[in-house]
């Protein structure tokens, strides 16, 4: 019923800032950094023009090479029938593990009188960050490769326990609570540099309870399994 691409535009005497807004009917947060990046591309072509001449840091005035037929077999994965079939066994996994998102109910990190009447729009868009540091970011880097599992299972399994001490501080009777990840996954596959912006995206659910949580080692090879999957 609406534009599913909004652009935001603010100017101050410190610049000028751009919002851009995307609705996941349109394409995932890689479909939409392509579209970001032409929109800039676009902007330093005409600022170059404007002042006739090219920033020497711009590429050549050419479009995003586009395949128009893969669109059409974004869903495909690159798979034929017969390789999709052989993955029957896989899917079942998978059907598993729908079923456990559909009958476990996650619970929120604060209850409902703690938020009081906080909104999306109260806060949006603003964000939280922190840097690491590069020592910081190579012991964990050293920690990963040692455990044989990737760097962003190790942090899932680090974030996990936070979780559950945050509530179990402000919620004792929580044990039996789901704790749950959305974890995005990136299903694109090579060649689909020339698919244009689209959902080619899944979603891993970590679910765990406290008690999945005391074992650290168990937990971590847990989670790297079930990403594998």
């Amino acid at each position: 019923n609406e534009t599913g691409a909004r652009v935001y535009g603010s100017q101050s005497t410190s610049g000028v800032e751009l919002l851009f807004q995307f609705h996941h009917a349109c394409c995932d947060a890689i479909g939409g950094l392509q579209f970001i990046e032409d929109v800039l591309l676009i902007y330093a072509q005409r600022l170059g023009e404007s002042h006739h001449e090219t920033p020497s840091n711009v590429p050549p005035s050419e479009w995003r090479t586009i395949d128009p037929q893969r669109l059409a077999r974004r869903a495909q994965f690159g798979l034929t029938r017969w390789q999709l079939f052989a993955k029957l066994k896989q899917q079942a996994v998978g059907l598993i593990g729908a079923w456990q998102f559909l009958m476990r109910t996650p619970a929120p990190l604060r209850d409902a009188a703690a938020r009081g009447h906080e909104t999306a729009s109260s806060y949006y868009p603003a964000a939280w960050s922190a840097n690491l540091t590069e020592s910081a970011t190579r012991a964990l880097l050293s920690q990963a490769r040692l455990a044989g599992t990737t760097l962003n299972n190790l942090l899932i399994s680090k974030l996990l326990p936070v979780l559950a001490d945050f509530r179990q501080a402000r919620n004792a009777d929580c044990d039996r609570d789901w704790l749950r990840l959305s974890i995005p996954m990136n299903l694109r596959r090579a060649g689909d540099e020339s698919l244009s912006a689209a959902n080619v995206v899944s979603m891993v659910f970590i679910d765990r309870r406290a008690a999945d949580l005391t074992d650290k080692q168990k937990l971590l090879r847990g989670i790297h399994d079930q990403m594998q999957q």
